[in-house]
């Protein structure tokens, strides 16, 4: 009797795995990926007034072998100018739910400094966005760049901490 039971829950455990397994449920990604659109938002500290027109600080993204300029979306004083997240599918319209993009992009930041690229590899969920932004608001353009990702198209200045004195 007991050697039944035993070998009852067995079948019956195996059945639910095999089930969970035929049918996708129980994915760790909670099921099927979004399809959408990536975008990027220049929240670095725009160019210092005090440089005049005599330095052009960039940060730049390259996408399916286009490299874009993105424009500032704040101020050196960290107010909003008004440009908001770049579309970067616009060729290419929605990318399949799961896309793994592999975003090469560069910045230089002050007179001075060494121009650097990096890579981020972003996976497609629904609308995407890439908010690159200054580890040390307050130093100037000596920070250095950090980026994150965000669901939607996320459209917010960079949350800019006090200035110690």
């Amino acid at each position: 009797m007991i050697k039944n039971i035993i070998r009852v829950s067995i079948w019956i455990i195996v059945a639910f795995f095999t089930v969970q397994l035929l049918t996708g449920c129980g994915s760790p990604t909670g099921g099927e990926l979004e399809d959408g659109r990536l975008f990027v938002i220049n929240n670095l500290r725009g160019p210092d007034p005090s440089w005049g027109g005599g330095f052009h600080p960039y940060l730049w993204v390259m996408f399916e072998e286009v490299k874009t300029e993105v424009p500032w979306n704040m101020d050196y004083d960290g107010n909003p100018t008004g440009v908001g997240p770049i579309e970067l599918t616009r060729g290419s319209g929605q990318l399949p739910g799961g896309t793994r993009v592999r975003l090469k992009y560069g910045f230089m930041l002050s007179p001075g400094s060494v121009a650097t690229e990096r890579e981020l590899n972003v996976t497609i969920d629904g609308n995407t966005t890439v908010e690159f932004y200054m580890k040390d608001w307050w130093s100037g353009g000596v920070s250095d760049v950090g980026a994150r990702i965000h669901k939607g198209r996320w459209d917010y200045p960079a949350q800019i901490p006090p200035k110690e004195h």
